[in-house]
């Protein structure tokens, strides 16, 4: 399973990573990790969950991420029993001055580093002093887009250094106590147990984290407080079978049922089972004694020492892992007006946080959470900021009153936009915003059609945090019936339309070259010369469905410095940065004119909401009908039922 190579058509960005080749048997996709550093009796833990991995019959390999001082002896002792081995620089945060509720969590910060595995699609995070005791691959099967993860316990007084020990709350019996009017509104969000969580890999989730952590002060619980607080709008709870604590059993005993437990973690003081003497507080109940015996059962049977198929295949990978550690990544600190930021952010990698970029928790009045978009795009091919795109302006927005849509219109334009063009958009009752434009480095690509390098400024929206959630339009895109809904589309991923590769403009690329189109993808089967699967979902960039955020505006900006231009400017772009959080709506809501003449069997003009007149010759205020495909029947409708909306004055708005 060697990583898919993009196809010459697709974007590659120049963000550092490593891929790791091994055997193609080895599940890639998804991926038990754990973490360990120093020389200490750790490793004992890793060999005993790799065991117990292998006796509940998981599917899935174990990844070890290490610090450089794991000694070789222990490196070698791991790759025996099966693990992957993977070396990881350490990461601490900004101004340690920090009292940890244990001194060691310091070096816990580094366990970010494992957000950069992208050669897995999904992981599942176990510390090395857990244990699993029944087959969890089921967790692997979580919803994609979040974190998830098992509610911490509030109890012990290692907590006590928060307001919710001091009164007694705990997220385990939450009706128990009142929550006191004057510590505010409402209890904390909830706080999970970082021992255990179900990501997803993701570079730009990766670089978020590390930006985040340089303008975030360490905390007395480190990574487990900050992971809480960065993915907090994205953190699902999964039940405390998944990540037994193991004083919940001596706090909240009526919760628990023993037999039903999958894992458990041994992190009360005296109870890691390889270091086990009975002397400290509850160490000597019988519960206690019984699953520290069973977690030693499991260490000490010899039967389920791994057993490689090949030796060979076992020294080969093993040498190919260990020679590569894990490379630097770049990135710009966000300024300090992050720090207040950070805390309300969370992400999709985004893992494809997403992966990724994060979705702003901004609070706004309810009639402004929602918000249909422009940007204000004007050929480079005319006079500058002086073209005749304001009229697309003009027909989108009384299209939108036309269909009684319940949201405003707002209009990023640049600066070069004369002030009679901006007049005429807010006599139409449009929010007329300005901004800077944007380019990529090192501008040397021949684009697809000239003018679409001013389009990098589209990214500028992504700063509009007023907004809860914004649907995209380009001005060449009419609206013919409410699509409204599409504000209720789930939060934490692009939603779009799916792109067509059967114009000429698109014939640098491979899908043209060989017929393969994601209109029709069971037309032509994908070569296996090709030496990869199909490319990945391509959306059409003139509509698209997001939620505008700081965080994820900082991480586009950063992606673009490295990232070399491509032909079709910034859709190429967003298609690579929101690829494992893009989701595609049916066509009905951006029906690419091209459609039309190539994909005919799939078009229902009587369904379609959204027409995009991108085809060259099809803007209705350039209309000639002189163009390729320009005079057939269905173009023409469109184009007059575009000047129907555009003359008639009964849409202009009235204040």
């Amino acid at each position: 399973h060697g990583p898919a190579q993009k196809p010459k058509g697709k974007m590659i960005p120049e963000t550092p990573m490593v891929s790791i080749y091994v055997s193609e048997n080895t599940h890639k996709e998804r991926a038990y990790v754990t973490f360990l550093a120093g020389n200490g009796d750790y490793v004992k833990g890793v060999v005993g969950l790799a065991k117990g991995l292998r006796k509940c019959k998981s599917a899935y390999p174990l990844v070890v991420a290490i610090l450089p001082d794991v000694p070789e002896e222990h490196r070698e002792i791991l790759k025996s029993q099966g693990c992957v081995v993977r070396e990881i620089e350490p990461l601490y945060p900004p101004n340690d001055q920090v009292s940890y509720a244990r001194d060691y969590y310091v070096i816990n910060y580094s366990k970010l580093r494992i957000w950069n595995f992208k050669e897995y699609n999904k992981m599942i995070y176990l510390d090395a002093d857990i244990q699993v005791y029944d087959n969890i691959d089921d967790l692997f099967d979580m919803q994609d887009g979040y974190l998830h993860g098992v509610l911490s316990c509030f109890c012990e007084k290692f907590w006590s250094c928060t307001p919710l020990y001091s009164i007694g709350y705990c997220q385990h019996c939450p009706e128990k106590v009142t929550w006191p009017n004057e510590m505010g509104p409402s209890p904390p969000p909830p706080y999970y147990n970082a021992g255990m969580f179900v990501f997803e890999p993701n570079t730009l989730t990766y670089e978020n984290l590390l930006q985040t952590l340089q303008v975030t002060p360490p905390t007395p619980f480190a990574e487990q407080d900050f992971l809480n607080m960065f993915f907090e709008k994205v953190f699902k709870p999964v039940p405390p079978v998944y990540n037994l604590i193991l004083s919940v059993l001596w706090r909240h005993p009526g919760s628990v049922d023993l037999e039903r437990v999958k894992v458990v973690h041994y992190c009360p003081p005296g109870s890691k089972p390889w270091r086990y003497t009975g002397d400290e507080p509850n160490m000597k109940r019988e519960d206690v004694k019984m699953l520290i015996k069973k977690w030693w059962d499991i260490y000490d049977d010899v039967s389920l020492d791994f057993k490689p198929k090949s030796p060979n295949k076992l020294i080969s990978k093993s040498n190919i892992i260990t020679s590569v550690p894990e490379q630097s990544v770049t990135y710009s600190p966000a300024p300090p007006s992050a720090a207040r930021e950070v805390v309300e952010v969370t992400s999709p990698e985004v893992g494809h946080m997403i992966d990724l970029p994060l979705i702003s928790s901004h609070k706004v009045q309810d009639q402004s959470e929602k918000v249909v978009i422009q940007i204000r795009v004007y050929s480079i091919r005319e006079t500058a900021g002086n073209g005749d795109y304001v009229k697309g302006v003009v027909g989108l927005a009384k299209g939108l009153r036309k269909v009684k849509s319940a949201y405003p219109l707002v209009v990023a334009i640049l600066p070069d936009v004369p002030e009679v063009h901006r007049e005429i958009l807010k006599s139409q009752g449009c929010v007329v915003r300005e901004i800077e434009p944007l380019y990529p480095p090192d501008d040397q690509v021949s684009y697809a059609r000239d003018y679409y390098v001013i389009n990098y400024s589209k990214l500028r929206i992504w700063n509009f945090e007023e907004y809860k959630k914004v649907v995209f339009l380009d001005a060449d895109i009419q609206v013919y019936d409410n699509i409204d809904e599409l504000f209720d589309l789930p939060d934490g991923y692009l939603h779009g339309v799916l792109g067509c590769f059967c114009e000429k403009t698109w014939s640098h690329t491979p899908q043209y070259t060989i017929g393969y189109c994601q209109q029709c993808p069971e037309k032509v089967t994908w070569p296996i010369e090709m030496e990869s699967p199909p490319p990945p979902p391509y959306y059409n960039a003139g509509m698209f469905v997001f939620e505008p955020n700081l965080t994820t505006y900082e991480s586009l900006l950063q992606a673009l410095k490295v990232t070399p231009p491509t032909e079709f400017a910034e859709q190429d772009f967003l298609n690579v940065f929101f690829e494992n959080v893009f989701k595609p709506i049916p066509l009905v809501y951006n029906l690419i004119m091209s459609l039309l003449w190539r994909h005919p069997e799939n078009v229902e003009q009587d369904k379609v909401k959204v027409v995009h007149y991108c085809a060259p010759g099809s803007k209705p205020w350039k209309f000639t009908g002189e163009e390729a495909f320009m005079d057939r029947e269905d173009v023409k409708m469109l184009v007059k039922k575009w000047w129907d909306i555009y003359n008639d004055e009964s849409l202009n708005f009235k204040p």
